[in-house]
């Protein structure tokens, strides 16, 4: 959401190639991306409003997993007691995949 328009491109590229190039192999490893929490509920606009990430699994449809990342600073809940309760499930049922924390600032 914040990168250059190309250097986005070439990172969908890179990922989707290196996903065809393992399914070709037959691999059994379960492929993901990681997304960005914060962003799906509107930390880069200030809103706090789940916005979702289907620009992510519209990209990324080779995704068996969503991978979660998120930063400290709550997308810009001014509590911890101010976030949803799902902050982090509603990823994964927005995706109808499984949903793992990879990142946490």
């Amino acid at each position: 959401a914040a990168s250059p328009a190309p250097l986005y491109q070439a990172v969908k590229k890179m990922a989707n190639d290196a996903a065809t190039d393992a399914r070709a192999r037959r691999t059994s490893a379960r492929l993901l991306v990681s997304v960005q929490v914060d962003v799906a509920w509107g930390a880069l606009t200030g809103t706090g409003v789940y916005t979702g990430i289907g620009d992510d699994l519209r990209d990324f449809p080779f995704m068996d997993v969503v991978g979660l990342s998120s930063y400290p600073y709550l997308s810009g809940f001014a509590q911890p007691e101010n976030m949803p309760v799902t902050y982090y499930s509603r990823i994964g049922a927005e995706a109808g995949k499984p949903a793992m924390v990879l990142e946490g600032g």
